[in-house]
């Protein structure tokens, strides 16, 4: 920090429960503090947790948000000055995964589907609130009516994972069910997404995703909750379909949607890469973060 001497540090995720330490200590040091927060908000924080939230929200010089549904709980449950809140798009990892896309046969082939196979993609850490047992009911309902739907599972678990398999084995599913838990090496994710037909987002709660933003850059649709800054994302860039929180029947019914339809699938996956290259696209995030910080440290554009 001496030595470099930075107007501005943007911490980009939380480091640890001591941000706010280092937030001051940054300011101490004559730097400006720039705040991603990506769950501003959540019911199961313990009151401590929204206590530190607090204080650490209202002692950064600018907080990034990446979608309108952060502001109230900033702004009104946290008290942050609306002027200190600026929504940017969460960045796209097209960049990433242009030149690791697979055919999507190739892709199916060697995760040893058989010709024909449809697949659901539920991909990432593995926490309550992604609701992997939404898409694990869903997808039994879907293999009781045909027989060539898959669902893919991969991510590294951050809560048991007994449960959803003893649900699969209650639900005759585990057959059709392709399961990676751990850490996922970046080639075998790409492998995945190449494979998937659709992506499966049945989260109780969520402001913005990275793993919908693979989805984009893999040109594939999304199913996801009615919440937060995931409806709003796939209302306003027609990627996908929106089903009822909490509820598999109508998460089933959203997913047999996209699986019978080839055509609808393949234009909302079309226009899923259209965004990510371009609303999404780092041109557009680096001008907004840009405009941001001139406005923090009070500069005109290109100065």
């Amino acid at each position: 920090m001496r030595k470099l001497r930075p107007e501005i540090v943007h911490i980009l995720s939380s480091v640890s429960s001591f941000d706010y330490l280092y937030v001051k200590l940054i300011q101490t040091l004559g730097a400006l503090v720039v705040y991603t927060v990506h769950t501003p908000y959540d019911a199961k924080w313990s009151r401590w947790q929204h206590r530190v939230n607090r204080l650490l929200y209202r002692t950064v010089d600018l907080t990034v948000v990446h979608s309108a549904s952060s502001f109230p709980r900033l702004a009104g449950y946290y008290r942050v000055e609306r002027a200190k809140i600026v929504e940017v798009p969460h960045p796209s990892h097209y960049p990433l995964a242009a030149s690791r896309m697979l055919p999507q046969a190739a892709a199916k082939a060697s995760l040893g589907l058989p010709v024909g196979a449809q697949t659901i993609l539920s991909f990432g850490k593995i926490t309550p609130r992604k609701r992997l047992d939404l898409a694990i009911a869903a997808h039994a309902r879907l293999c009781g009516e045909r027989t060539d739907t898959y669902l893919i599972i991969a991510g590294e678990p951050q809560t048991d994972v007994a449960p959803f398999l003893d649900q699969m084995k209650r639900l005759n599913t585990s057959g059709r069910t392709i399961l990676e838990f751990g850490r996922i090496p970046f080639d075998r994710m790409c492998v995945y997404f190449s494979a998937a037909d659709v992506v499966a987002l049945p989260y109780e709660g969520a402001y913005q995703s990275g793993v919908m933003q693979w989805a984009y850059a893999f040109a594939r649709p999304v199913v996801v909750a009615g919440v937060g800054g995931l409806q709003e994302s796939v209302a306003a860039d027609r990627t996908g379909l929106i089903a009822r929180k909490d509820d598999a029947g109508d998460l089933a019914q959203a997913l047999r949607v996209l699986l019978g339809d080839a055509r609808l699938a393949r234009e909302m996956g079309s226009r899923a890469l259209h965004v990510a290259q371009t609303k999404y696209g780092w041109a557009v995030v680096s001008e907004k973060l840009d405009s941001a910080y001139r406005g923090r440290l009070g500069r005109a554009p290109g100065v």
